[in-house]
């Protein structure tokens, strides 16, 4: 995808990097999750750009896996609003419109608060990939991160991990992303041998010789606390009263049985967005739309992109 990164400075001054693959087609707008750049739908891409415009962002503070493109500056404001703001810069700057608009995991969160911010300017479709619109639960909310189960406390938690020992936070949710898990598993950031080997084996998948699980998750030390932000920022979110205000038609793309994320939180979705339709992936883990079932989620963007 190297020819088709390109920038352009948003209000404040910051470079943002985006992909643009061109085309004639529908604007397919693909907003990344957590710690991923513009290049992370690339394989998706290489499916749909026959069909669709395909462009992604990279983020603020965030940068492409393949290192060698700069990515976007840790500068300014850092988290989903922000987010949200430049996407809506870059829109504007490439004269877009009916756009159907992805956002995948954290990039849910960035879908939810354009829509907060500008309703549903410039968008014709929404999809929402495996994401919830709060994250922390507690008595009245069950459907928040690690299948119900994420608490104020363990957020708190983090919070300070991220700023003593970030890849260890980051290893352990990269391996319960990947791989099936149940809520009552302890979260104790114990990280075993036969834990390595999977996470090991699943980098080697990629086919790029010498990765391995720990380059994988490796986050330089002085991008901490950028990460750290678009964390506090998710955590601080809560998108349930906004979602009537999503009156584009709408897919929910939800993961089952899931992984850090439970269904039930599709499921809601669904029930409170007003033209929203289910997209079920059975036999998924939160990455495995972008892995093994690729050509399963390139099929579902097509269907409802020809609603």
């Amino acid at each position: 995808m190297g020819d088709y990164f390109k920038y352009f400075k948003v209000s404040d001054g910051t470079e943002v990097e985006y992909v643009d693959m061109g085309g004639t087609g529908k604007t397919f707008f693909y907003v990344p999750g957590y710690g991923a750049g513009a290049d992370f739908p690339g394989m998706l891409f290489s499916v749909l750009k026959d069909k669709f415009r395909c462009i992604s962002i990279t983020h603020r503070g965030f940068a492409p896996f393949d290192g060698v493109h700069k990515g976007t500056p840790a500068t300014g404001e850092l988290g989903t609003a922000q987010a949200a703001r430049d996407i809506k810069e870059l829109i504007e700057y490439l004269g877009l419109d009916d756009i159907i608009m992805l956002g995948y995991s954290m990039g849910g969160h960035v879908v939810f608060s354009y829509i907060e911010q500008f309703g549903c300017a410039h968008l014709a479709k929404v999809m929402i990939g495996d994401m919830t619109p709060r994250l922390i639960n507690d008595e009245t909310w069950k459907h928040g991160l690690l299948q119900g189960h994420y608490t104020a406390e363990q957020y708190q938690i983090d919070l300070e991990l991220m700023k003593t020992d970030y890849m260890k936070f980051n290893l352990y949710f990269l391996y319960q992303s990947v791989f099936p898990h149940t809520a009552d598993e302890p979260r104790d950031f114990i990280f075993t041998e036969e834990m390595k080997k999977k996470i090991d084996e699943y980098a080697a998948s990629y086919g790029v010789p010498g990765l391995t699980g720990d380059t994988v998750a490796y986050i330089p030390k002085e991008k901490w606390v950028a990460y750290r932000e678009y964390w506090k920022s998710m955590g601080e979110a809560d998108f349930r009263g906004m979602l009537k205000d999503i009156v584009v038609p709408t897919a929910i793309v939800y993961t089952v049985p899931g992984s850090v994320y439970e269904y039930g939180a599709g499921e809601y979705l669904c029930e409170h967005i007003p033209d929203a339709v289910a997209y079920p992936m059975e036999g998924c883990t939160h990455n495995t739309p972008h892995e093994a079932k690729l050509p399963e989620f390139a099929r579902i963007i097509c269907e409802f992109a020809d609603k």
